[in-house]
């Protein structure tokens, strides 16, 4: 994928994909708990869908939040 300023479709894509795999991750272990497993599923998913964050922001698609970044080092 090649992702520019000036066509930003790309980098949505990614993002709406990611944030899919994370619902589904979350649904798991809604429906068979927080194991190890669904757990570990769940935080690799979330780490990519905070990548796409970074990927959104560094593009200048979205703005980035100061919050936010304070809570990711606080907590990633």
């Amino acid at each position: 994928m090649y992702f520019t300023i000036h066509s930003p479709e790309p980098c949505l894509i990614l993002s709406m994909e990611e944030s899919g795999e994370f619902i589904r991750a979350a649904s798991k272990v809604i429906r068979h708990g927080l194991t190890d497993k669904y757990k570990a599923q769940l935080i690799e998913e979330a780490g990519d869908v905070v990548a796409c964050l970074y990927l959104l922001e560094s593009h200048d698609i979205i703005l980035p939040r100061p919050e936010f970044r304070q809570m990711c080092r606080v907590s990633c």
